[in-house]
């Protein structure tokens, strides 16, 4: 997998959008009796169900950046 099918080398370019480490996600939150955890922004954040850590007494940590401090 480290040469394409004509013998050259792949390169790979990782390009890193999330902040450079700058996101504070010391907020802790559990999610709610129908699996739904309030964000940040306020909005209400639906977490699949086929997710194992759905129950109550999970924990989730929250971030938030805007897309214009990156």
């Amino acid at each position: 997998l480290q040469v394409c099918t004509d013998g050259r080398p792949k390169l790979l370019d990782v390009l890193d959008c999330t902040g450079a480490g700058d996101v504070d996600t010391s907020t802790v939150v559990e999610p709610s009796s129908d699996g739904s955890l309030k964000g940040l922004s306020g909005r209400t954040l639906r977490l699949p169900a086929y997710w194992p850590t759905r129950k109550v007494g999970s924990k989730y940590h929250l971030g938030l950046k805007r897309a214009f401090e990156l």
